[in-house]
C-alpha cells in the first residue's frame, strides 16, 4: 500500500512472510542522507546509487561507492557521512515474521553485511524509481516483484543462505496463503466457516485461533472485511445496482447487505458511490471520517 509518504508492502521471501517499508520522503530526497547516530527496529537496507559516501557501523567505518549495498540489523547503531555531491541512494526497511528466521539471519550477518550489485541489481533499482515516480496500472505488483528481485540479489550478494530453519514458516506460509485466497473471491463466490477450516484440515475451534493469530479476528470478522472490501471496489468502479453487488459478495437479500454496510462504514453504499464520484479520497482511511464527511 502506498501512501504519499510511505510505501508499505506485504511479501513473502525463502517461504517467509516479510513486511517491506520504503519512506517516500526520503525518496523524494534521496540525494542527501542527513542523519544523526541511529539504530532501528528493522533491518534496514541502503544502496549507493551514485558518488560516495562513509558510513560507520557499530565501531566500524566503511568507505561505500556507487553499487555498494549494506544490510544493517535491528538495534546496530549507524552513522552516515562525508557524502559526495553527486551521492544518490535507494533505502528501505525490512521485517521477516518468522522469529527462527531472524535467528537465523543475525547469526550470519552480526552487526551488517555488504556486498556490491552488478549492473542487473543497479537496474532493478532504477526500475523501482521508475514504477514510483509514473503511476501506471499494476504499479504496486510490480514494485512488489521488483523488491523480491532485488532481495535476491541483496541475499545472494552477501552469501546469506536460509537451509537449517524449523519448516514453521513453511506451514505458516502455506495457511496465509489458502486464508488469503479464500477470502479473495473474485469471480467465485465466498465460501463458508467449515468450508475453509476443512480445506485447512482443522476444527473450526482451530480455525479461528489460527486467523486470531495471522489476522487479529475470527471467522466473522475476517467475512466482513472481505464482503466489505469487495463491495466498495464495485461501488466505486463500477455503476452495478445495489442489488447486484450484495449478491456479488455473498448476500442473499439487499436489505441484509445494505444494515451491514451501514453498520461498517456508517454510509449508506448509495451514499458512500456519491461521495466517491464527488471527492477524491486516499485509500487509506478510518471509518470515523465517513460519518464525518456526510454531516457537513
Amino acid at each position: 500500500m502506498r501512501s504519499p509518504n510511505r510505501l508499505e508492502l506485504k511479501l513473502h521471501f525463502a517461504r517467509v512472510p516479510f513486511d517491506l517499508r520504503m519512506g517516500l520522503g526520503d525518496f523524494y530526497k534521496h540525494h542527501s542522507w542527513s542523519s544523526l547516530r541511529h539504530c532501528n527496529a528493522d533491518y534496514e537496507v541502503h544502496i549507493i546509487l551514485a558518488g560516495t559516501c562513509s558510513l560507520d557501523i557499530d565501531t566500524k567505518t566503511y568507505d561505500l561507492k556507487k553499487g555498494d549495498a549494506v544490510i544493517i540489523t535491528p538495534g546496530t547503531f549507524h552513522y552516515p557521512h562525508n557524502m559526495s555531491e553527486d551521492f544518490d541512494r535507494l533505502t528501505f526497511s525490512f521485517m521477516p515474521n518468522e522469529q527462527n528466521f531472524i535467528q537465523e539471519f543475525n547469526k550470519q550477518i552480526k552487526h551488517a553485511a555488504i556486498c556490491s550489485l552488478d549492473d542487473n541489481g543497479m537496474h532493478i533499482c532504477d526500475l523501482i524509481f521508475s514504477e514510483l515516480e509514473e503511476a501506471q496500472p499494476f504499479s504496486e505488483e510490480s514494485i512488489l516483484a521488483l523488491f523480491i528481485r532485488l532481495l535476491v540479489v541483496l541475499f545472494r550478494g552477501s552469501n546469506l543462505t536460509f537451509s537449517e530453519y524449523s519448516n514453521t514458516a513453511s506451514i505458516a506460509t502455506r495457511r496465509i496463503s489458502i486464508i488469503d485466497h479464500f477470502f479473495s473471491p473474485w469471480p467465485d463466490p465466498f465460501g463458508t466457516e467449515d468450508d475453509l477450516a476443512q480445506e485447512l484440515n482443522l476444527s473450526r475451534r482451530q480455525l479461528n485461533r489460527i486467523l486470531l493469530q495471522y489476522y487479529g479476528v475470527g471467522f466473522r470478522e475476517k467475512m466482513l472485511r472481505a464482503r466489505m472490501e469487495y463491495a466498495v471496489t464495485f461501488l466505486r468502479s463500477t455503476d452495478m445496482k445495489i442489488g447486484e453487488i450484495a449478491s456479488l459478495v455473498g448476500y442473499t437479500a439487499e436489505s441484509s447487505f445494505y444494515k451491514a454496510f451501514l453498520s461498517y462504514y456508517q454510509l449508506t453504499p448509495q451514499q458512500y458511490r456519491k461521495l466517491n464520484k464527488d471527492v477524491v479520497f486516499q485509500e487509506s482511511f478510518e471509518r470515523q471520517d465517513f460519518g464525518e464527511i456526510i454531516r457537513r
